[in-house]
């Protein structure tokens, strides 16, 4: 196989892999007041005990800010299992290289959606919801072998790939669940191992994960030569305080604290954006999967088109501070849609803030690689979406926090205020050499 032709499969092969991962993480959100009301009409289980024992501490709170904040926990728990496993596959794949350690996880995520396509009960989707959060940790793994395939030259606008699957997984997830079970045909319900009204949306993450399997077994390549493959292994990644150790290089620590203040926030907005349209302007599941879908399509532009351009021209640097520097107007407009109750403000806001993604996401993405020993780029990457993982269960939970005692508007003011913390971290990072003199 030629060398470009390996770039090219490559590149589909992380795209695919790291959109489902995505995919995994966000499909649920619009579906959640419609799943607790599905699962919450099972008169036993895990779900009803909590639901109980939450309105029994919180008597007066509306039931849409106890949602909310059920929502935060059940997203916390997958994102702190990928958090936790992140780092381990990006060691492992610096280590047997990154092609088995694609086609394990790869193959344990689809059977997580297979789990979840006949988890009639709320006790199976929990754990098909944990499977896919370990096995959805590949992200390191994934991006690390885009990074074998690319030269320095071409590695941040080749993570601006990497940037355009995040900003479609991240968004048209919460699209393609919203979508799916609005407008395809819905499975007949059952208790136990059954299907479900939510088993199309699994149907269709599964159907994608197997293709994906395929074509990491019949068409991906080794990127990573035995000879290069390093012991970095042996480092504790999965340890929080080791995300930030300086063993990973000062350049790389400041970077990571920069994404993670960055993902607490925009998870936060995400997370709790599906309660405030349902509870301010009643929107089903179907428009919140359209509002979600305009926000990928925008992301998407920008990661996969605009940016590669830009970065031809620019610095790295300077196009995240300006992506993060758009967060707080993008947040504050969301935040008067739930004040005035006026849609108009709602799709203004979710349109800067899906510019604000395109624009900080492939940058530090990029810098982060170029900054990491060509031998370690595995647990660098995995580290980083380490880090990633951390903030997107770090974030909901203050979101949904934020929401329960503050009302609908509260995430997106308070989110949007303290959006200033990644821009200062991220202005100490010096530029990447790419653009030195």
């Amino acid at each position: 196989m030629s060398s470009s032709s390996t770039r090219r499969t490559t590149a589909g092969v992380v795209f695919l892999t790291l959109f489902l991962d995505l995919v995994g993480f966000s499909i649920i959100f619009p579906l959640f007041p419609a799943l607790l009301e599905h699962y919450g009409a099972q008169s036993s289980g895990v779900l009803s005990a909590l639901l109980e024992g939450i309105a029994r501490v919180f008597p007066s709170a509306d039931p849409w800010e106890r949602t909310a904040l059920f929502g935060g926990v059940l997203i916390v728990a997958y994102s702190g299992l990928q958090f936790l496993c992140a780092p381990l596959w990006g060691r492992a794949s610096d280590r047997y290289g990154r092609r088995p350690i694609l086609l394990v996880s790869i193959f344990g995520n689809a059977l997580s959606y297979l789990l979840w396509f006949f988890a009639g009960s709320f006790e199976l989707l929990l754990v098909a919801r944990f499977l896919s959060g370990v096995m959805g940790a590949n992200l390191g793994a994934a991006t690390a072998a885009l990074a074998d395939v690319s030269s320095k030259e071409e590695r941040s606008r080749a993570m601006g790939l990497v940037g355009a699957a995040f900003g479609l997984g991240f968004i048209l997830g919460p699209a393609i669940g919203g979508l799916a079970y609005s407008l395809l045909p819905r499975f007949e319900s059952g208790v136990g191992w059954a299907t479900h009204p939510f088993s199309t949306p699994a149907l269709l993450a599964l159907v994608l994960s197997v293709v994906n399997w395929l074509w990491v077994l019949l068409r991906f390549a080794e990127t990573l030569p035995p000879e290069k493959r390093g012991r970095a292994g042996d480092e504790r990644t999965a340890n929080p305080a080791r995300l930030f150790d300086a063993r990973l290089g000062r350049p790389i620590v400041r970077l990571n604290g920069a994404y993670f203040l960055y993902t607490v926030i925009f998870a936060g907005m995400e997370t709790t954006l599906a309660f405030l349209t349902a509870q301010v302007l009643a929107y089903e599941p179907q428009q919140n999967g359209w509002l979600f879908a305009w926000m990928g399509l925008c992301s998407a532009y920008v990661q996969g088109s605009l940016v590669r351009k830009l970065l031809k021209r620019r610095e790295e640097r300077g196009l995240a501070l300006t992506g993060i520097a758009l967060l707080a107007p993008g947040f504050a407009c969301i935040a008067c849609c739930a004040l005035s109750g006026l849609a108009w403000p709602l799709w203004l806001g979710v349109t800067i803030t899906a510019f604000a993604s395109g624009f900080t996401v492939p940058p530090i993405t990029g810098m982060v690689s170029l900054f990491a020993d060509p031998t370690r780029q595995g647990t660098a990457l995995g580290a980083f979406r380490g880090v990633g993982a951390l903030g997107r269960a770090v974030g909901p939970m203050i979101g949904a926090l934020l929401y329960f005692f503050g009302g609908p508007a509260a995430p997106f003011a308070v989110l949007g205020l303290l959006a200033c913390l990644p821009w200062l971290v991220l202005r100490g990072v010096p530029q990447p050499e790419r653009h030195r003199a």
